[in-house]
């Protein structure tokens, strides 16, 4: 709750459900406990209502099991009527944003490219113009439960060299992510349910991802690059151990010096 007390005066976010439990008239935005779906799947849905401003009026009906810090990028995009519902809610006009990113039967992927500038300038405003201060950084796994680099102390002692700061995102308030990616020159970063923050990085940042053969839902990230012409290079790491429930989620050693030539070669970073 402690992510909800400066969202709006008097306390009304989220707002309450109306008496008798049924809502006249809302957009649907639901949600889900996976952050990386949370910004791919449904925030950017919520771009279309630009498209038909009156319906950013409405209600935005969110599951009320969406985690509260979630709830702080619609805050950020602009919602701020926002009502908490579960299964069963009773709507009497229910407005649903059309899907904007999906993968067809013939396993092509297929993505709409307003959607995700139209989501940065949402999300970032001002902070899109270029800022002289930029940051390096590795967003680090090692609090997490499963897919943590197991020799990322090694990895760390070469990334220091070159000034490149250890993040965590789980430490960071919304406010303090956006302006250390928005400011980004370089990020090195494991595969996962936090690859879709790279979107949010300057055209000119440099992303070195790091992730392990099997997971294979990795598109994101490279096609974000794509659309904002961001350099990316992809290394691939070796699982260790048993995974963590999913052979997705297996702890995995990388090969450092590959990360090296990554950075030192391709990128040229000085």
């Amino acid at each position: 709750q402690a992510h909800l007390k400066n969202y709006a005066p008097g306390g009304h976010f989220p707002s309450p459900l109306p008496q008798g439990g049924e809502i006249e008239e809302a957009v649907l935005c639901w949600g889900t406990e996976n952050f990386g779906h949370w910004i791919f799947t449904y925030l950017h849905r919520l771009t279309l209502l630009w498209h038909q401003p009156e319906l950013l009026k409405l209600p935005l009906l969110v599951k009320n099991t969406t985690p509260p810090r979630f709830l702080e990028w619609l805050r950020v995009m602009g919602f701020t009527n926002i009502v908490l519902g579960a299964d069963w809610i009773k709507v009497k006009k229910l407005w649903v944003p059309s899907v904007v990113h999906y993968r067809d039967a013939d396993a092509k992927i297929y993505l709409l490219p307003e959607a995700v500038h139209t989501f940065r300038y949402l999300m970032l405003g001002d902070r899109l113009l270029p800022c002289e201060e930029r940051t390096r950084i590795f967003i680090s796994r090692a609090k997490s439960r499963w897919r943590r680099i197991l020799n990322e102390a090694q990895l760390f002692e070469y990334l220091e060299k070159i000034g490149v700061q250890t993040v965590y995102m789980e430490d960071m308030s919304l406010e303090e992510q956006l302006d250390c990616i928005s400011r980004a020159k370089l990020i090195v970063m494991i595969a996962g349910g936090a690859s879709p923050i790279t979107m949010l990085a300057p055209a000119d940042c440099k992303i070195v991802e790091l992730t392990i053969p099997i997971l294979a839902a990795v598109f994101g990230s490279r096609f974000w690059a794509g659309i904002l012409g961001q350099q990316f290079h992809r290394i691939e790491g070796v699982p260790q151990g048993e995974p963590h429930g999913r052979k997705i989620n297996a702890d995995f050693t990388v090969d450092v010096e590959r990360v090296k030539e990554a950075i030192d070669a391709s990128f040229d970073i000085e």
